[in-house]
């Protein structure tokens, strides 16, 4: 054969030995990667499905105690043992115990005294001077009632019920042990086809006697084995019998040494597992026989046209420059050429895609995912950090006012001004909509703070967006890794829970709170109810007077709401209406608010009364460009003057988005109804702005008249805030006022109406009325 032939055959066996190898190599690495799998899916199932069964073990423990307390509530009730255990009659006790014992099936019963000692017992004379060994039962039957639970009784598993004997006021507490049976285990294996055992940790090989479901062979072997105390918790392998069973043990309350054992055979588990490997066995090996052949086939048409290109090769050796070198119009260069070009371009994309998932389109910075596996990544090193979770104060009033395209804007400075303001190995993510996340590295509660202050400044500074300039805030929550939580879905709840907080106070930042997991899943509950109530008229209007201090004439209120909510009572609107400004809800009490006002105002015109009526209104209210148009029509509809009609709004509020709020009250103006700042003396706006602001009335702060004493530093703030209000052409009232003196002293500084308990508390519509009747036949209606 020539060397021609020679190199042919060799280096076509060399293309099919290394595509066989090849195809083998992932074949075998799929087949063993397919087959993990179904095994690990097969015992995940088997592991849920013991899972479940502990929830339904428990559920038949909780379904017999309920049956069985009722049994012992019987005795507990009966008039001549209440009578037997007030008297100390131990013999009729113990009687009682015995014979109500028997007629229910207990296998032991007590009476046990207040302070856990057993006082008679069906065990015998000597158990009555023991205590009580299940501490754990009477603590939770005192909190509860009566208690039932699992317990190990001479070697024995027992459902033990506590119910308390009352002659009137608890005296004892009745103790009854039912025996946990084969009839109990075997109706949890009909129910969730598991096997059930009791069995107890730490006895010697041959010495225990377990109650169980399982068969016979493997029963024994079981009661053979010694369990050691590491099946305490999770999910174990018992090998019983040349066969691995799954094991999941659940406590009983004897500090854990009794336990109840679920269990499975992995042989069943794993049934469906060994015909999928058959079936996979079969696939792989047809797969790789015709593999063999198309290789076999494949090389001998690959190997021609490189021996053409070996032949130009020597040529070119040669010097035989005559014949071109065919390598462009080759097929086999074209196809490799083709495949660099496909390897690249899919490799280019799926970067372009990965990156794409963990990071967001805006802004190019970390997403949620990402973010939550850097935070993951801490955890698991064991590192201190911190999670500063932040939010842009009013940021959708900036994407309604001015559009999304400013807003996305502001997003990517916010964004840029964090990146480049932390350190290198902190991460910066933003999780959605103008919410951000900083994660430090090292960080203690001291360290957290100053850097949230840091980044609150910086992000403070102006920005500046063509002929558009914002002035940012931040509201920055911080939790702190471990200190706060070792999971990473707990860190984030609670940073974002002290980040709404800070929202809510105002503080800039605010560390997490231990606890404000519950109190925040109150608030969320309260929301919930919130739109029932109005929806079902839970809420109520309270009117307060305010009287004017030169004659003493009460020509005005100011509504306040009320909650009586029908579980949890009168609920205060500090505790609810801050929360239905945080969730949007505050439009739906506003309109609620505006409608019953209106229908009343209606009502004491009827009457003769000739009241205005004051209500308070949010910032969030002033952003809606339908208000005044509603105000309108409800005022029209039921013909009620608007000058009867008063708004009264924070400084903070309406210095919030100052533009929007000033269009919003001149309109309102306009249309007749009257304009007061509220709290006036605790805000910090210019005096430049509140003179541009279509006021009425500026209304002191309760804070600064509570205590109103000569020569005090209050009493300087009202009587200037008295001589402003009146300079801008206002007029004044003071709230809280609760003393005659602040209120002598309100008239000394000319000050035009008072408001507080000293006239009358928030009443309901008809007790007002009474009230107001009363106050105007007084003689000297108000008077120091």
């Amino acid at each position: 054969m020539s060397p021609r032939g020679l190199f042919k055959v060799s280096f076509r066996s060399r293309i099919a030995l290394l595509f066989i190898l090849l195809i083998a190599i992932v074949q075998g690495a799929a087949f063993f990667a397919v087959l993990v799998t179904v095994r690990h899916n097969i015992m995940a199932r088997a592991n849920e499905k013991l899972q479940s069964g502990a929830r339904v073990f428990q559920q038949l423990v909780d379904d017999r105690g309920a049956q069985l307390l009722q049994n012992v509530r019987i005795l507990a009730a009966d008039f001549g043992f209440k009578q037997a255990v007030a008297t100390g009659d131990t013999a009729t006790i113990a009687s009682a115990l015995s014979n109500h014992g028997a007629r229910v099936g207990a296998g032991v019963a007590m009476l046990v005294s207040l302070d856990g000692e057993v006082m008679a017992s069906t065990l015998g004379p000597g158990a009555a001077t023991r205590s009580f060994p299940y501490s754990q039962l009477l603590k939770r039957a005192e909190a509860r009632g009566d208690a039932a639970g699992l317990v190990s009784l001479g070697g024995r598993a027992f459902q033990l019920v506590v119910v308390p004997v009352y002659a009137p006021l608890r005296v004892a507490w009745v103790a009854m042990g039912f025996k946990l049976n084969k009839q109990f285990a075997q109706s949890l294996q009909d129910l969730t086809h598991l096997n059930l055992s009791f069995v107890t940790l730490g006895l010697p090989a041959g010495s225990m006697r377990p109650v169980s479901t399982l068969p016979p062979a493997v029963l024994k072997a079981l009661a053979a084995r010694t369990l050691p105390r590491k099946h305490i918790d999770g999910v174990h392998i018992i090998r019983l019998n040349d066969e691995d069973w799954l094991t999941l043990s659940v406590p009983l309350l004897d500090g854990g040494r009794m336990r109840a054992l679920l269990q499975t055979s992995s042989n069943a588990a794993l049934a469906p597992y060994r015909q999928v490997r058959v079936r996979l066995i079969a696939l792989s090996a047809g797969t790789l026989a015709l593999f063999i052949l198309g290789t076999i086939l494949l090389a001998r048409g690959v190997t021609r046209p490189v021996s053409e290109l070996v032949s130009a090769a020597k040529r070119l050796g040669q010097g035989d420059y005559s014949e071109p070198v065919p390598v462009s119009s080759d097929e086999l260069g074209q196809l490799a050429t083709a495949f660099n070009q496909m390897q690249t371009a899919i490799g280019e994309r799926e970067a372009r895609i990965a990156h794409q998932a963990y990071h967001d389109s805006l802004t190019d910075l970390p997403g949620r995912n990402l973010a939550a596996a850097r935070i993951g990544e801490t955890m698991k090193d064991g590192r201190r950090a911190a999670i500063l979770l932040m939010d842009i104060d009013r940021f959708k009033e900036i994407n309604d006012t001015l559009g999304h395209q400013i807003g996305d804007q502001t997003l990517k400075t916010v964004a840029e001004r964090l990146r480049h303001n932390v350190r290198d190995d902190d991460t910066v993510a933003r999780l959605g909509g103008d919410e951000f996340m900083v994660l430090l590295m090292g960080a203690d509660e001291a360290g957290a703070r100053k850097v949230a202050e840091d980044l609150s400044r910086y992000i403070a500074e102006p920005v500046r967006l063509g002929d558009v300039t914002l002035y940012l805030e931040l509201s920055v929550g911080i939790a702190l890794f471990p200190d706060h939580g070792n999971e990473v879905e707990a860190l984030m709840r609670r940073a974002d829970i002290a980040m709404y907080d800070a929202k809510r106070a105002r503080t800039g930042a605010m560390v997490y709170r231990p606890g404000r997991d519950e109190r925040h899943l109150e608030q969320l509950a309260l929301m919930s109810d919130f739109r029932r109530a109005v929806d079902e008229n839970e809420l109520r209007i309270h009117y307060q007077p305010k009287a004017r201090l030169t004659d003493g004439e009460v020509a005005e209120v100011e509504a306040l709401v009320r909650w009586e909510h029908p579980t949890r009572g009168e609920i205060q609107p500090d505790d609810f209406v801050p929360l239905a400004e945080q969730s949007g809800n505050i439009r739906w009490l506003t309109e609620w608010m505006l409608r019953s006002i209106v229908v009343q105002l209606r009502e004491w015109s009827d009457a003769g009364i000739d009241l205005a009526v004051a209500m308070n209104f949010s910032a969030f209210d002033l952003m809606d460009p339908a208000l005044a148009e509603h105000v309108e029509s409800l005022l029209k509809l039921h013909e009620v003057a608007p000058q009867r009609l008063m708004f009264e709004i924070t400084e903070t509020a309406a210095m919030r988005d100052a533009p929007t709020a000033v269009a919003l009250l001149r309109r309102l103006r306009r249309m007749g109804l009257r304009i007061a700042i509220d709290d006036f003396g605790t805000g910090y706006s210019s005096l430049s702005q509140l003179r541009r602001m279509p006021v009425d009335e500026l209304k002191i702060d309760k804070s600064l008249v509570l205590n109103l004493k000569p020569d005090s530093d209050d009493a300087a703030i009202v009587r200037s805030a008295i001589e402003l209000g009146h300079n801008m052409g206002l007029s004044v009232i003071a709230e809280g006022v609760e003393t005659p003196e602040s209120l002598a002293m309100l008239k000394q500084y000319h000050c035009d109406m008072a408001q507080g308990f000293l006239i009358s508390r928030p009443l309901p519509a008809e007790d007002f009325m009474n009230w107001f009747m009363q106050y105007r036949r007084r003689s000297t209606p108000l008077s120091t």
